[in-house]
């Protein structure tokens, strides 16, 4: 390893130590940092879900638990070829026994990953001590962390984005195609988080970096000519690796109304940045109590620390007096593109991109924030460079780190006395604001053994979004199955077939009444609702022929003995059929005096096949829309199985475009 090796692998390391070290002191203030909103509701149990099926011995293309059966592959979300996913869970189990740190693990190497990234990108521009200041701002601006602690992609596009940008410099200034194809390959990881919203528009920033660059260099027609050629290749192939997942999820996505078609502008338009909370924003001012924070008031995601917001003033002062100097010009470039995200993040340009195809079926335009912080935090790097060059005062490196050391500590004060921010609070706060009671996650395994077979359904109760009442994919974290779930991606079908019920699933009825005749014969099972919620219902429920089998302090638990099983020969549908659910199969073993059908009570789908026997047989819907399979008469063993078959063309025709592409290559460079 050369010297200069040596050295970026040892700043590397005192990086990932600094950072690494504040966010120690985050997670020991408020444990569990990260694992709230989505996080807790939505990615917990469907990366444990994940995390199961791979160990069990299959990819979890499926989620037999909520909606009545989910495509998981195709929700993109689900993150199912996404290895540090996996990884997280593992260590979580390993070094703390469950899978309720995995969040923290996986939004915390997200920020390290990343702040080595931003670190590298600004030490092609600035000196170590510029480079560590920026690389503060960058990592750790209030967008990074209080909106990983809703959504931990937010980690991940800051970390792919900070190595994208590195290495498309490199490749910028050095024309190696080795930088160029690493870039390719951080634009693959980040399509595989699963969020295409925050990947198309990484790209965007890209492309928007690198004609930046470019106009302030003023190269030339050949040069650019070069440049488009390359990215154009390294484009495309993103696109190959990239395409099993883009089939696998195609006729997913176009079965849902917010995908499928260009939303209305006033939903695309919502949540855009208010710009008048800029500044107090920055300052970290008129945020209130944690109780008044709410998705829409947005006025804690814009802080990056109060000695950067120093430097920005500074800049100000040298742009005016003419104090730049020719070598710092590319700080006019971070500037123009910090500016740029601050016009997207606001909505002011996605109102102009409205009128293209794909740009017009993501909302909420302030998830662009993270752009305008990122560039923002280069700027500040570059201003703290600017503002010591040239000076000769005495002891000059003690005052750079005496900064620096003001800066972090600032940060790390301003993080550690405040609330825990986020989008939304998931839990009530047992322990006083911020401060929240992982047990309430592991559950009574009596309770679970109890109902673990049939469906569960979830009535009013006062938690909100409490695990306890199974509601949200809760019921995917503990292998039990829900009449609905926490997907935004719901196909129009299975919305009405679930009743419209989604996120919360919490069903309410005026008159205390339920739909017990449409719930018995797609097998619900349970329901569970709040102790106090539960006497407007109680009445309803026993006279139908429920009977109450569990009462706890938060909840009470009916079970319905005449619930349909979950698989059963038609016509006999309380019969005994034994039957086990994996992550994309289902076996079951049964004797049938005639020909009949077995149902399974979960929602058709296209992508299903099944065998009877070992023999390949038809899969059909009842009038119900639910699964079934023609069975003769005697003993039978069915297994009906996921197998998404776009994916599986993806894989082939990426497998071949990569073989051709490389042979091409080879060929190019021979001549």
């Amino acid at each position: 390893m050369g010297n200069k090796a040596y050295e970026g692998f040892v700043d590397g390391l005192v990086v990932v130590f600094l950072i690494g070290s504040l966010l120690f002191l985050l997670e020991c203030r408020y444990p569990y940092f990260f694992l709230d909103d989505d996080n807790r509701g939505y990615f917990l149990p469907i990366f444990v879900h994940n995390y199961r099926s791979v160990l069990s011995g299959e990819l979890p293309f499926y989620n037999f638990h909520q909606f009545m059966g989910l495509d998981n592959i195709g929700m993109l979300q689900s993150a199912v070829f996404y290895p540090p996913v996996y990884l997280s869970v593992l260590i979580s189990s390993l070094l703390f026994g469950d899978y309720f740190a995995a969040i923290d693990i996986l939004v915390v190497f997200h920020i390290l990953f990343g702040s080595v990234g931003a670190f590298s990108l600004l030490r092609l521009y600035l000196g170590r001590e510029s480079s560590l200041f920026g690389v503060f701002t960058m990592a750790l601006s209030s967008f990074v962390v209080y909106m990983s602690d809703s959504w931990w992609y937010v980690s991940a596009v800051f970390a792919f984005f900070s190595w994208i940008l590195y290495f498309d410099v490199r490749f910028y200034r050095e024309k190696k195609d080795w930088f160029l194809i690493l870039s390719a390959l951080m634009k693959v990881g980040l399509f595989y988080v699963g969020y295409p919203q925050y990947f198309l528009f990484t790209i965007v920033f890209e492309v928007l970096s690198i004609a930046a660059m470019a106009v302030y260099d003023r190269i030339g027609f050949v040069t650019a000519f070069f440049h488009l050629k390359k990215i154009s290749a390294s484009y495309f192939f993103v696109l190959l690796l990239c395409l099993p997942l883009v089939c696998a999820s195609y006729s997913t996505l176009t079965e849902v109304p917010e995908r499928s078609q260009k939303m209305h502008m006033n939903m695309y338009i919502h949540m855009s940045y208010p710009l008048d909370i800029l500044l107090p924003s920055m300052l970290f001012l008129d945020v209130g109590a944690y109780q008044d924070i709410y998705i829409n008031k947005l006025s804690f995601v814009s802080f990056i620390g109060y000695v950067p917001l120093l430097f920005l003033v500074y800049f100000l002062w040298a742009v005016i007096f003419g104090h730049i100097k020719k070598k710092d010009g590319n700080v006019f470039v971070f500037a123009v593109l910090a500016f740029a995200g601050l016009l997207f993040s606001s909505g002011i340009i996605p109102v102009l991109l409205y009128v293209m195809p794909l740009f017009n079926r993501f909302r909420w335009p302030f998830k662009y924030h993270i752009f305008f912080l990122f560039f923002l935090g280069i700027l500040t790097a570059f201003c703290f460079e600017v503002f010591f060059r040239g000076k000769h005062w005495k002891n000059i490196m003690l005052i750079k780190w005496g900064v620096i050391a003001v800066h972090i500590v600032l940060l790390a004060s301003v993080y550690l006395v405040s609330p825990h921010y986020n989008l939304r609070q998931y839990l009530n706060e047992p322990d006083g604001p911020g401060v929240y009671d992982v047990s309430e996650l592991a559950e009574s395994q009596a309770l679970l053994d109890l109902i673990n077979e049939g469906r569960v359904f979830t009535l009013e109760h006062p938690d909100g979004y409490s695990s306890r009442y199974f509601g949200l994919n809760y019921a995917t974290l503990h292998g039990l199955f829900h009449f609905a779930g926490w997907e935004p991606l719901v196909n129009e079908r299975t919305r009405e077939l679930t009743l419209g019920l989604n996120q919360l699933s919490v069903y309410k009825s005026s008159d205390g009444t339920v739909p017990l005749k449409y719930l018995r014969e797609y097998g619900v099972r349970w329901i569970v609702s709040g102790v106090n919620e539960s006497r407007r219902y109680e009445g309803f429920l026993l006279e139908n022929g429920l009977k109450k089998v569990w009462v706890d302090d938060v909840r009470v638990v009916y079970e319905d003995p005449y619930a349909f099983n979950m698989v059963y020969l038609e016509g006999d549908e309380q019969g005994d059929v034994e039957y086990l659910v994996e992550a994309n199969t289902i076996h079951a073993s049964f004797e049938s005096e005639k020909t009949d059908y077995l149902v399974f009570n979960w929602v058709y789908g296209d992508f299903f096949e099944a065998e009877v026997d070992g023999k390949p047989v038809k899969v059909g819907k009842d009038s119900l829309d639910r699964m079934r399979v023609e069975v003769p008469a005697g003993v039978n063993e069915v297994v009906l199985r996921y197998r998404n078959r776009d994916f599986e063309l993806g894989v082939w025709v990426a497998v071949l475009g990569v073989v051709a592409s490389v042979i091409l290559f080879l060929g190019s460079r021979r001549s």
